[in-house]
């Protein structure tokens, strides 16, 4: 038994170890968007018609960092039905729009980044999930913050939609929408998420990588 508490113990002293690294970079990393221009470009993207709009703002911002083709995908997580299109993702980063076609209430899940949302089109509305008092409102063009671990339930109105974006470890997200789809019977939504999902994830690696590459040679031809 002893043994067996011990080895328990080191595996939590490693586990606390990684989160700590893992916390510590991302802290000091640098990162491709800013918040503050997200929101105000977001800020200009409200109506039906935000998810387009906003894409076209933020490529123009942002150049080949946004998938100018991204599909809708649909969700279903923690009670949520939903629909995403990711328009950039990466280890750390991503931006998304997210809507609902019909009213829908459920958990958030806990996702560990930080991310900042502007409303698009709609309206929705939160309260803390843990026991707390906190309930809030939002329509078009307000924002909100979901913080690291925090969990919220959401309900979101008729055809609302919202534009995010995120900083943390991003694919810790996918295991909330992974596990929804399991438990409600559809795994091959599994399947077309992760498509969905890799499809965008490797445009922007194949973008980073291409950068990093142009960085590079053009560092080395400036020492020649």
């Amino acid at each position: 038994m002893g043994f067996f508490f011990s080895k328990v113990i080191r595996y939590l002293v490693l586990l606390y170890i990684v989160y700590s690294g893992a916390q510590y970079w991302l802290r000091w990393k640098s990162y491709g968007f800013s918040p503050k221009e997200f929101r105000t470009i977001a800020a200009k993207a409200l109506g039906p018609s935000g998810d387009e709009v906003l894409a076209r703002e933020l490529a123009r911002k942002y150049g080949n960092a946004i998938v100018p083709d991204s599909k809708w995908a649909s969700v279903r997580a923690g009670g949520l039905n939903l629909r995403i299109k990711l328009l950039h993702v990466s280890l750390t980063e991503y931006v998304a729009v997210i809507s609902s076609s019909f009213p829908t209430t459920g958990r958030s899940g806990f996702h560990w980044s930080n991310s900042t949302c502007t409303v698009l089109s709609g309206a929705l509305g939160r309260h803390e999930d843990l026991g707390g008092n906190m309930k809030e409102q939002f329509k078009a063009g307000d924002n909100f913050r979901q913080g690291q671990f925090d969990s919220f339930v959401y309900s979101f109105g008729e055809d609302t939609a919202i534009a995010c974006y995120g900083r943390g470890v991003v694919p810790v997200s996918a295991l909330w929408t992974t596990v929804g789809s399991i438990t409600t019977g559809d795994p091959a939504l599994v399947g077309r998420q992760l498509l969905s999902f890799g499809e965008v994830y490797f445009h922007s690696f194949v973008q980073s990588a291409s950068n990093l590459f142009d960085y590079y040679q053009k560092k080395a031809k400036s020492e020649l």
